[in-house]
């Protein structure tokens, strides 16, 4: 590191401020990879934003998730409220599973499914 600074022109560095850079050249350099990491990992599947839809409209039904509910359940749940409505939650819920857990997710066309709930 001393001949690397001193390359630079840092010739007379003392060993703790030495090691005070590194530290601070390592710390923005995770810093900078966490950041740029972090907006690439907030994309919203067109599935997310469907799901988040029927929440919406299942909240003004009256019928919100539970914190601990995954989205199986809560659709469940759902049906057992609006029994009129089972049959179109289940499509959804199929739907809505298959294209965020499927292996091959296909193209599927969400708002025509949510309007019918």
């Amino acid at each position: 590191q001393k001949s690397f600074f001193a390359q630079l022109g840092f010739d007379d560095l003392s060993q703790s401020l030495l090691l005070t850079l590194s530290l601070l050249v390592l710390l923005s350099f995770y810093l900078w990879v966490r950041v740029t990491h972090r907006t690439k990992d907030k994309k919203v599947s067109e599935a997310q934003k469907a799901y988040y839809s029927f929440q919406l409209k299942m909240q003004k039904k009256g019928l919100e998730k539970e914190s601990w509910e995954g989205p199986r359940d809560f659709m469940l749940r759902c049906q057992d409220h609006w029994p009129e409505k089972k049959q179109e939650i289940d499509q959804f819920s199929k739907a809505y599973l298959d294209a965020e857990f499927a292996l091959d997710p296909r193209s599927i066309d969400f708002k025509s499914l949510l309007k019918f709930i």
